[in-house]
Formats: structure tokens, C-alpha cells, sequence
């Protein structure tokens, strides 16, 4: 069985990097991720129809889980307007 420390490790290091990114940078990662998702629909279809073949399919959780295109596409649009709301990395709020 895998622990999860390394992948603790890899989220705390990418967090560092992160707050070092430009506002730019952060608006363009969204917007290329909006992106890959929408270009990369078939894969995630298949992705998640494995995943859902894993549960109990009385589970009440699939329904949430399942995704379909129009629900990828919506992830995407979230994605770029969230790209629009200023950054608030490394602003102290108080």
C-alpha cells in the first residue's frame, strides 16, 4: 500500500512554487488547464467511467462523480472565470 507522504510533499512543494507565480502565470495555467480539459474530453469520459465501474452502483456518490460532457464543459468555464477574480496569493486579507 502507497502513503500518502510523498504526495503530502509534492502539494507542499508545488505550493511554494506556486506563491512565487506572477498573477500572469496563475491566469495562464488556468486558462491552458480550461483548455486540456476541453481537449481531452474523451479521456476523462473513459477516466471516470472506470472509476465508476470501482463502486457500488447503489452508492448515492456516483451521481456527483459521474461526469458527462456537458458537466466537463462546465468544469472548464468555471476554471476561466475563476482566471478572471484577482489572485489572492500572498495577500495578507487582515
Amino acid at each position: 500500500m502507497k502513503t500518502i507522504e510523498p504526495f503530502i510533499i509534492k502539494t507542499y512543494k508545488a505550493g511554494v512554487n506556486l506563491r512565487k507565480a506572477s498573477d500572469e502565470q496563475v491566469k495562464d495555467t488556468l486558462l491552458s488547464l480550461a483548455d486540456a480539459i476541453e481537449q481531452n474530453v474523451q479521456t476523462l469520459l473513459e477516466a471516470n467511467e472506470k472509476d465508476l465501474s470501482k463502486q457500488d452502483p447503489g452508492n448515492p456518490r456516483n451521481d456527483r462523480l459521474m461526469l458527462n460532457e456537458q458537466r466537463i464543459k462546465n468544469i472548464a468555464n468555471s476554471i476561466r472565470n475563476i482566471s478572471k477574480l484577482p489572485n489572492p496569493g500572498g495577500k495578507m486579507l487582515e
